[in-house]
């Protein structure tokens, strides 16, 4: 028994999948007729095509990003909602703050040793 089954087990690994697949597309194909090759056809082109277009339009955008930030364009991607506007000034205010208080101590260190 356990080599009888093990040659069955040989024998449907052995099988290859197109001998299983074809007479089962060739039904269907028969069935629906020849316009559903021309569909099959059709929907992988589309596809492609699409695929194609979406590329070529990503590209678009990426050298329309890059030209506004050159030319200083506002962009859609840098509008920002109410909170991070709020966000955004007060680092600002912070940042200024930094630098007015920086400045402010050089310049009295400069004074300082040019006064001497």
């Amino acid at each position: 028994m356990i080599g009888n089954e093990s040659e069955i087990l040989n024998s449907v690994t052995n099988i290859p999948l197109s001998s299983i697949t074809g007479p089962l597309i060739g039904k269907i194909s028969v069935l629906v007729g020849g316009i559903f090759g021309l569909y099959v056809i059709l929907t992988l082109s589309r596809i492609y095509f699409d695929h194609k277009r979406t590329r070529v339009l990503e590209d678009i955008r990426y050298n329309l990003e890059h030209l506004n930030s050159h030319f200083g364009v506002p962009s859609s991607q840098q509008r920002m909602g109410l909170f991070r506007r709020f966000v955004q000034r007060v680092r600002n205010y912070r940042y200024q703050q930094q630098i007015g208080r920086i400045s402010k101590q050089s310049n009295l260190k400069t004074t300082k040793y040019n006064k001497k």
